[in-house]
């Protein structure tokens, strides 16, 4: 049986060989290296480990992500990319075992709506609208995005959301949220009326900059974790 000093031995072995990818992470959301090289250290060492296991799989969950691309680099996979966003989320609210919040739809709302900061919301809000530009709310936004990764989980269907490039508009095309409860999105989209069943959405915000954007939130979420606000 290991004891617990061998445990820690090898706890701190394992940390020192992850550590420079979780410094070349982290290092671009703090303001200096050693602010980041703190973050790592108070999440990696601290008594609660739940701490440690949502900062680990923040790296994990966004890693998956970025490397969605190098499934077939002929084919645009921005639907699995929005997939291990969402699970990430996902992740950070279930090592804490956040039991007050039932749903993961709910889940997504909260994490919207009290952890991406204000000005970015704000960025969020003006880089997605409709076709009738018409502008989304942060929770529709939330909402939007999570019906994205239901797509993909449930469906398979991956296509539906493309980011822009330099010879592209973003887009995202979303059943409308009745006819997702009623049917799989294959029949909405066999259906003739279908301008009737889904949404066209316009996305002007790259791949990176809403990565960038939830990462940001998750640091926020774990930051709050290690110092929480008074109640």
């Amino acid at each position: 049986m290991l004891t617990e000093a061998k445990k820690l031995e090898i706890s701190i072995a394992v940390f020192q060989q992850s550590y420079p990818r979780y410094l070349s992470f982290f290092s671009p959301f703090f303001p200096t290296e050693d602010f980041a090289i703190w973050f790592i250290h108070a999440c990696e060492f601290n008594h609660d480990v739940s701490i440690k296991r949502a900062m680990h799989q923040l790296v994990r969950t966004i890693s998956m992500a970025d490397n969605a691309y190098k499934l077939d680099e002929n084919t645009k996979l921005g639907g699995i990319q929005v997939q291990y966003w969402i699970m990430a989320i996902e992740a950070l609210y279930k090592t804490v075992n956040q039991k007050k919040i039932k749903t993961k739809s709910a889940i997504i709302r909260d994490f919207f709506t009290n952890y991406i900061s204000t000005e970015h919301q704000e960025k969020l809000i003006q880089a997605i609208w409709t076709s009738e530009e018409k502008p989304l709310s942060i929770l529709e936004i939330a909402n939007l995005f999570n019906g994205i990764r239901n797509m993909v989980a449930h469906e398979g269907i991956y296509w539906m959301c493309r980011f822009p490039d330099d010879e592209n508009l973003g887009y995202i095309l979303n059943p409308k949220q009745e006819e997702a409860l009623k049917n799989s999105t294959y029949h909405i989209g066999d259906n003739p009326g279908l301008d009737k069943n889904m949404m066209f959405y316009v996305l002007q915000l790259t791949d990176k900059q809403i990565r960038d954007i939830i990462v940001s939130g998750g640091i926020r979420y774990i930051l709050r974790l290690i110092s929480p606000a008074p109640s």
